[in-house]
């Protein structure tokens, strides 16, 4: 199992991208990308759609092994 955050950074690692690069992809600064890499916050569910948009994933795939 493993943190929302922690999903997140394993889903860029994948990519190969960094923090600076997704954020204005999916609408957001690169701090507030970085609070929910940190488990800092939860993105609301209409980002996590543009998170799943951008990583071409379907949600449960996004929330697949993550404790909230």
């Amino acid at each position: 199992m493993m943190t929302f955050g922690e999903k997140l950074k394993l889903l860029r690692a994948e990519k190969r991208l960094v923090p600076k690069q997704v954020a204005p992809e999916i609408g957001v600064s690169h701090q507030t990308y970085c609070t929910y890499e940190n488990d800092l916050v939860t993105p609301s569910l209409d980002r996590c759609g543009k998170i799943c948009r951008f990583y071409g994933i379907e949600p449960s795939d996004l929330f697949a092994d993550v404790v909230l």
